[in-house]
């Protein structure tokens, strides 16, 4: 399966699947830095921001899935919040991977959440 992108050039279901398993390890890195308490969790969260917007108008078909402005939601909770309770922290990046697998299932396997 193709997937039209805002450059006319289509990308194949494989580069989306690989995206989107990628975007799992992405938040999952959030646990280990809050951990830690590094000082760079807010960048971090920001840079991944900005790589899920610019996926978001990339692929031409994702722009108006909820799931995804659920991903924008929580980012936008997880940056404002940094010093949030852990379990909060692990629940909401443990949503965010959720929804992660519900996107690779709709726009990989061609479930009908979109």
């Amino acid at each position: 399966m193709m997937h039209d992108t805002v450059i006319n050039t289509p990308v194949n279901s494989e580069l989306v699947a690989n995206y989107f398993k990628s975007l799992v390890n992405h938040f999952f890195k959030i646990l280990p830095i809050r951990e830690k308490e590094e000082g760079s969790l807010q960048t971090y969260i920001s840079s991944l921001q900005v790589e899920i917007a610019g996926f978001r108008t990339f692929l031409i078909e994702i722009k108006d899935n909820s799931d995804f402005m659920k991903l924008f939601s929580i980012l936008q909770f997880l940056h404002d919040n940094t010093d949030c309770d852990m379990g909060v922290m692990r629940r909401e990046v443990f949503r965010a991977i959720n929804l992660c697998n519900r996107l690779h299932d709709t726009y990989v396997r061609g479930g009908d959440d979109r």
